[in-house]
C-alpha cells in the first residue's frame, strides 16, 4: 500500500506536534502584574532564561501532564527555586490559566523558568 507524499507529511507533521508542549505565562516586572510585561513559553523538559525579569505572572497557557513549572532566581534552572512544582497541565489546581496575578514576593524576581519531568 502506497501512501501520498503529501498524507505521509501531515501524518509525521501531526506525530510531531504532539510531541511536546509549553506553558505559558505572562511575566510582570513588578509585583501585582505591573510594569511590563512579555509573555513567555517554556517548552517541556527546558529552561527559559531570555525573558527580562519578572516579579509577578499570570498563566496563559497550560503546558503538558507529567511537567513541574519552577521558577529560579538565577539566570539557569540550576540555581535556587524561587517558587514552583506546580503541574504544568493546572492538574494540582494551583497553576491555572485565569485573570489571577500571582506574585513572586516582595523584592524577588524570576529569571530563569523551567518545565521539568516529574
Amino acid at each position: 500500500m502506497r501512501f501520498s507524499t503529501v498524507r505521509t507529511l501531515a501524518l509525521l507533521g501531526l506525530g510531531l506536534s504532539s510531541a511536546s508542549s509549553a506553558y505559558v505565562i505572562h511575566g510582570y516586572s513588578n509585583n501585582d502584574c505591573g510594569g511590563d510585561g512579555t509573555e513567555i513559553n517554556v517548552w517541556d523538559n527546558t529552561c527559559a532564561t531570555w525573558f527580562p525579569a519578572f516579579g509577578s505572572f499570570k498563566v496563559v497557557a497550560y503546558g503538558s501532564g507529567g511537567q513541574i513549572v519552577r521558577f529560579h532566581t538565577a539566570n539557569n534552572c540550576g540555581g535556587p527555586i524561587l517558587v514552583g512544582n506546580w503541574y504544568a497541565d493546572g492538574s494540582d489546581g494551583d497553576f491555572q490559566v485565569s485573570d489571577t496575578c500571582h506574585n513572586l514576593g516582595e523584592g524577588h524576581n524570576a529569571n530563569a523558568a523551567g518545565s521539568f519531568a516529574v
